[in-house]
């Protein structure tokens, strides 16, 4: 397992390289890369499957709105408040001609290592692991993602990303869900573009 997790999740290299291999094995290969991201915790710490993780959702989540064309109007707020924002650009560039098919993969890869790095999280850590993925997801919200692909892989994701937030957590993202698909219903009944409001 060194060996391969040294070339599918290349420790040195930094987080960003770690990203874009991620990208590439997903696509070549969905089926090994959702076994090997599963078992990764097993044998890399758990901080850096962490910062890989988020770092991957990040990606995958600029990626899927930007595609779309459902942006956040406080998205440059949102990045210029980050205290890595000039590194975050070049993550972004290396992935610009990432197809939704992959982009999807890369969300069930998140989901998945969710999933794994909390089965492998002793039960003291599990509340500051959830308020640091609770802040990911403030910055970058869940809910955007549901009006960005419609398919089931990614209601799947979501839920299964949002089932590691707290009950209040979970609730603002669905209010914040019902509130957008209001006012998307809304613009269209009237024959405005959504997003109008």
């Amino acid at each position: 397992m060194s060996l391969l997790s040294n070339s599918f999740f290349p420790q040195k290299k930094g987080v960003e390289a770690q990203v874009e291999r991620c990208l590439v094995f997903v696509d070549e290969n969905p089926e090994s890369a959702r076994r090997f991201y599963f078992f990764l915790p097993k044998f890399v710490p758990g901080d850096q499957v962490l910062d890989f993780t988020l770092k991957l959702y990040e990606t995958v989540h600029q990626q899927i709105v930007d595609q779309s064309g459902d942006h956040d109007e406080n998205a440059p707020e949102k990045q210029a408040k980050g205290k890595k924002g000039a590194k975050n650009r070049p993550a972004k560039a290396q992935t610009s001609q990432v197809s939704s098919v992959v982009l999807e993969r890369g969300l069930e890869i998140v989901a998945i290592s969710m999933e794994s790095l909390f089965a492998n999280t002793k039960e003291k850590k599990e509340k500051e692991l959830t308020k640091t993925i609770s802040e990911k997801f403030q910055e970058f919200p869940l809910e955007d993602l549901t009006s960005s692909l419609k398919t089931a892989s990614v209601q799947s994701s979501i839920m299964a990303l949002a089932g590691h937030l707290s009950v209040k957590d979970v609730s603002t993202i669905c209010d914040r869900t019902l509130a957008r698909l209001k006012s998307v219903r809304s613009c269209s009944l009237l024959g405005l573009p959504a997003g109008l409001f």
